[in-house]
């Protein structure tokens, strides 16, 4: 389903069109732990990737996503004119709102007691001193790309997971280099670093739903014609990086590329493969 929205009041970027794809992990189809976000009219979108087992990791990313409408979706609202650095303190709060939502409804259920989320938020605002930017606001291991066609590389990713690579790496640019290493890793050949840390991937640090939760906070400029994607780590461990950027270089419509990504992840077999609730959110800025 292809879908576009109006032009919002006071700025020049629209969300010219945006989809989603979403599927149940092949082990639970009853049960998809992932949530997403899509609100255009207030340029906010999101990705949510619940842990916890039987129903909790289902709630963990609804209450999320809840939470994220009740912040980011009212921030417009809440600041006015707002710095650069004011957007990142808003960010800030808004993620520790939404981390005691999910305790909270931790307290009340002993049976959710394992559960947590991941979240990663993409949120288009203006600012008085770095005019329309993109904020985006990341815990855990779900991520936020940009694909700008004429940029070398034209996919960029934006967010460091917080896992093994952060926790062995720091977040410099010895990190990103060897988080890009691992995004290509099919085992072939055989690198016993990469091997290591590839087993070790799906191993967070950092969740909503945790004491001490905090947020990896990011704003890029953005250009009329870029392409967000968002996806939970079923996209991401199940594609390399090469076969995610291959995905949006043949495919140029966001259902198209949300469809494409979560089938190509189904289909992947090898040293990457990996069963898992799949998600993908795809919106193009105009």
């Amino acid at each position: 389903m292809y879908r576009t929205t109006e032009i919002p009041k006071n700025s020049e970027l629209i969300i010219k069109e945006y989809d989603s794809k979403s599927i149940a992990n092949a082990n639970h189809p009853e049960r998809n732990e992932d949530d997403h976000l899509e609100y255009p009219e207030r340029r906010l979108f999101g990705v949510f990737d619940g842990v916890g087992g039987f129903k909790g990791g289902e709630v963990a990313s609804k209450t999320a996503k809840s939470a994220a409408l009740e912040t980011f979706g009212n921030m417009d609202s809440f600041l006015k004119n707002p710095s650069l650095n004011e957007c990142f303190l808003f960010a800030k709060k808004a993620t520790q709102w939404m981390n005691n939502r999910v305790l909270e409804k931790k307290e009340q259920d002993p049976s959710l007691v394992r559960m947590a989320t991941t979240s990663s938020i993409a949120k288009i605002i203006n600012t008085s001193d770095h005019g329309e930017v993109m904020l985006m606001v990341n815990v855990g291991d779900s991520r936020i790309y940009s694909y700008r066609e004429g940029r070398i590389p034209p996919l960029e990713l934006h967010t460091l997971d917080d896992g093994v690579v952060k926790a062995g790496y720091g977040v410099g640019f010895e990190a990103l280099s060897m988080q890009n290493k691992l995004d290509n890793y099919t085992g072939n050949p055989y690198d016993e670093t990469l091997e290591n840390l590839y087993k070790r991937a799906n191993k967070i640090s950092n969740a909503l739903g945790t004491v001490g939760a905090y947020p990896n906070i990011f704003a890029m400029k953005i250009n009329k014609g870029d392409k967000i994607i968002i996806t939970s780590d079923g996209v991401h461990d199940n594609l390399t990086k090469r076969e995610i950027s291959d995905i949006l270089h043949k495919n140029k419509r966001p259902g198209r590329i949300a469809i494409s990504l979560v089938n190509g992840a189904l289909r992947t077999t090898g040293r990457r493969r990996k069963n898992d609730d799949i998600t993908a959110v795809v919106f193009e800025v105009n």
